[in-house]
């Protein structure tokens, strides 16, 4: 293998080590922190893009959509998505949050897990399992403006070149959401994993950031 399919291979299996409210820890997507129901339950809809930033990222495109409910306590969410490139593939994942503050209170701490599936064909797959502190704060007003910080812990099944392997990961992410009064809202976020290993490659030293936007809709109780 040249030095050059070497590395796009490298950035092609780091993508994946990071993966929304819009995509719903899905694989080459920023980990998005749940939204939190203010004074009722609600319903939303999202998508949106994402891409990688650095060579690490691998530079994926990826679309997606996802339908959400948000409780008083509990969020969950759920979405697919497509990632474009030399072989294009299907993307699944989910999230659930659990919220431990008031629903009044503008700031809101919360523990988030999820899941994210990929198909690589050709006997490689990656399952996925973000774990993370969701830390986030609201302003006040018809307007909403959120932004969000989630460190968060990117445990990841992988399995490659026959082997099969498990990975533990630190990552993090951050973003900011604006929904208007009307429940239409834009969305933005950043995500970095700081990767120590990949199957079938061993020891590395990678940091892929992954970077999103998207639109999402609020449908109410």
């Amino acid at each position: 293998m040249t030095v050059q399919k070497s590395h796009l291979s490298l950035a092609w299996i780091a993508a994946l080590m990071v993966a929304t409210p819009t995509l719903a820890q899905m694989p080459f997507v920023p980990d998005y922190a749940l939204p939190r129901a203010g004074d009722s339950p609600s319903t939303y809809v999202a998508g949106g893009y994402a891409r990688g930033v650095n060579d690490d990222a691998g530079k994926t495109d990826v679309f997606g959509a996802s339908v959400g409910r948000s409780t008083g306590r509990v969020s969950y969410q759920s979405g697919v998505g497509y990632a474009l490139g030399a072989a294009d593939k299907l993307l699944l994942g989910a999230a659930l949050g659990i919220h431990f503050l008031d629903a009044g209170n503008p700031m809101q701490l919360g523990l988030q897990a999820g899941f994210g599936w990929v198909d690589q064909g050709t006997g490689a797959g990656t399952f996925r399992i973000p774990v993370g502190i969701a830390l986030s704060r609201r302003s006040s007003g018809p307007t909403q403006v959120t932004s969000w910080i989630m460190p968060r812990l990117n445990i990841q099944r992988q399995e490659r070149f026959g082997l099969r392997d498990t990975d533990y990961d630190f990552g993090t992410s951050a973003g900011v959401s604006v929904t208007s009064e009307s429940g239409l809202g834009v969305n933005v976020a950043l995500d970095v994993v700081f990767t120590d290993s990949v199957v079938g490659l061993g020891p590395v030293d990678i940091k892929p950031i992954l970077f999103s936007i998207g639109m999402h809709y609020v449908l109410g109780s």
